[in-house]
């Protein structure tokens, strides 16, 4: 990419404060945005695009926007837990996307920089939208990526002392360069910052919280509903006899099926057999036989009391709240 004037000493003033040290997880955002601005500039315009002299670190909120630059326009970024984050593009930027977003040819390229309208919010905030939406993604297919949370665009502002108001007050990590356009032709500088706790390294923060966690999968997957149907005696009719069946028909069964049940997942898995009986008044199945495994470590599922079935017709019960096997939630059949 050819090299692109600087516009005004704008990165300098984007991390004039920046503290570079612990950028947690943030050492592969340079390529992250690169990759995420190139396909944002080929999506919309279908040009090429690229960003340079990326440079990554931390600031408090009051630093942040002590360091913009002016004029500069400046986007909310909406994360989760209601939390936010800024995007901010200088002039020279600003002018680049109005230029683009109005078709401008190679030859009608005005360096100058630009105190944003309301016109020039709405053509450059497709670009920024598309940017958030393809930097998570982008950062997800990286060797070493942290993870970064779905984004959206936010409302704009053009006051700091507004955004004071509306953005925590504590450490942001920042992703500041010059993004250049049709090999450097155009472009300007952009700096995002997130929340610190928006990037988390692979791996890394949680490792005293993993067996917890996995505690609490545990028991919230167990704690799944779950429906099993007992199949009294499956009998092979003719289409035509099925379809001609009317009240008083009778269908003859083994009479061994009336006490003797196998339990049937949806997907035809056998999961256990049992044999009909009572329990306090109620008819319900006994579990003779777990046939399924659970678990990956092909444990037997836990004998549990017999599950109560409600009064049915002979060549159907389902059952209530059968025995389950510690597996994802299966519909009835």
């Amino acid at each position: 990419m050819m090299p692109m004037p600087a516009s005004g000493d704008t990165l300098r003033k984007m991390i004039a404060l920046t503290d570079g040290s612990g950028d947690n997880g943030l050492t592969s955002a340079a390529e992250a945005l690169d990759l995420a601005t190139a396909r944002t500039a080929r999506q919309l315009f279908d040009i090429k695009a690229g960003v340079r002299d990326v440079i990554v670190g931390q600031n408090s909120l009051a630093e942040l926007l002590e360091s913009r630059p002016d004029p500069s326009l400046m986007l909310l970024v909406n994360g989760p837990n209601g939390q936010r984050g800024l995007l901010t593009i200088d002039g020279l930027l600003i002018n680049a996307l109005v230029e683009l977003a109005t078709g401008a040819g190679d030859k009608q390229v005005y360096r100058v920089v630009r105190r944003p309208t309301m016109i020039d919010i709405a053509l450059v905030g497709e670009f920024c939208e598309t940017l958030l939406k393809l930097l998570p993604s982008e950062v997800a297919e990286l060797a070493l990526q942290p993870v970064l949370p779905h984004l959206s665009l936010g409302p704009h502002e053009v006051d700091p002392v507004k955004l004071a108001f509306l953005l925590d007050k504590g450490r942001y990590a920042v992703i500041a360069a010059e993004v250049g356009f049709q090999e450097g032709i155009r472009g300007g500088g952009i700096s995002l910052a997130l929340p610190v706790a928006f990037w988390m390294p692979k791996g890394g923060g949680q490792t005293g919280n993993a067996q917890p966690f996995a505690d609490a999968m545990t028991r919230n997957l167990a704690a799944s509903p779950l429906r099993l149907r007992a199949v009294l005696e499956t009998v092979p009719l003719p289409l035509g006899r099925a379809l001609s069946l009317g009240v008083g028909d009778c269908l003859p069964i083994n009479s061994a099926s009336l006490s003797d049940l196998t339990l049937v997942a949806v997907d035809g898995t056998k999961v256990m057999k049992g044999r009909l009986g009572q329990k306090a008044g109620k008819k319900a199945v006994s579990v003779s036989e777990i046939l399924l495994k659970g678990g990956s470590a092909g444990t037997d599922i836990p004998r549990q009391q017999p599950a109560s079935l409600p009064k049915a017709a002979a060549t159907d019960l389902p059952g209530d709240s059968a025995p389950s096997p510690p597996a994802a939630p299966v519909p009835p059949v």
